[in-house]
């Protein structure tokens, strides 16, 4: 036998061993974890849980709602955004492709929190507290995994029905930015007003960290920009809102997000 006979041979013996492992690798069964149930050549996870072999837990809200689920599972769940080291509990809605509640508030406020208060959040029942909030950290970190869209909500004063605001592409900066705001474009409007007018350049305030002092003369907590307003959403006392041109009386306002795209990969 000639040496490029000899050569081709040992090129196909090697290859059929190479396309018959890759193949047993292909059919060998999928262990899956936590619950979750073969389906095909993929796992059907428990709305808690998500990945491949349902391994992990889930990075929002989004991924139950990608996974199938709808409203009749809607509750607290814990989650854990990539670059979190710990995971942490939030309220879910299975709906309009999976909404993650980052922040329920009643008004008036009588107290402020303090800065570590802010940073870690509070309110033990995402469900059914208020005020809640899911914490400037964790807000930091979930936006930062991939594009958000965020809706503000608010209940006011004299009117029957709520209204709302939708920011594209929004994210929270990390604490050495103040957890400065950030988005692309106000993406929608429903009768409520862009407090920032397009603006995003606005840090985040509060007692122990009062970058314009709007905390300490006005007992103001929130993001506001350096002349004080903006998002005051913790300041103390009653809250109001542009709404059609005209400031009204907030009672209740929710911060939700609904996630754009894939996770960004790390």
């Amino acid at each position: 036998m000639s040496l490029f006979r000899c050569c081709v041979l040992c090129f196909v013996i090697v290859l059929n061993k190479r396309q018959a492992e890759e193949k047993l690798s292909s059919t060998t069964p999928l262990w899956c974890r936590n619950g979750g149930t073969l389906n095909g050549d993929k796992c059907d996870c428990p709305v808690q849980y998500s990945g491949r072999a349902c391994h992990r837990l889930i990075r929002d809200c989004s991924e139950p709602f990608e996974n199938g689920y709808r409203t009749d599972m809607d509750g607290a769940y814990y989650i854990q955004p990539d670059t979190n080291e710990n995971a942490f509990l939030v309220n879910c809605k299975f709906e309009y492709d999976g909404v993650t509640y980052a922040l329920v508030q009643t008004y008036p406020i009588t107290a402020q929190h303090d800065w570590n208060e802010y940073k870690q959040g509070f309110g033990d029942d995402p469900m059914n507290s208020s005020p809640y909030f899911i914490g400037l950290d964790n807000l930091h970190r979930l936006t930062r995994q991939s594009s958000y869209e965020l809706n503000i909500w608010l209940d006011y004063e004299g009117e029957a029905t709520i209204g709302g605001v939708l920011y594209y592409n929004f994210t929270i900066g990390p604490e050495e930015t103040m957890y400065e705001i950030a988005f692309d474009a106000l993406f929608e409007k429903y009768d409520v007003d862009d407090w920032f007018e397009g603006s995003s350049s606005v840090q985040f305030v509060a007692p122990g960290q009062d970058v314009n002092n709007c905390s300490s003369q006005m007992g103001k907590a929130g993001w506001l920009g350096s002349n004080c307003t903006g998002y005051g959403v913790f300041s103390t006392g009653d809250f109001y809102w542009p709404v059609n041109g005209e400031l009204k009386k907030v009672t209740d306002l929710s911060f939700m997000l609904v996630r754009l795209s894939s996770f960004y990969e790390v």
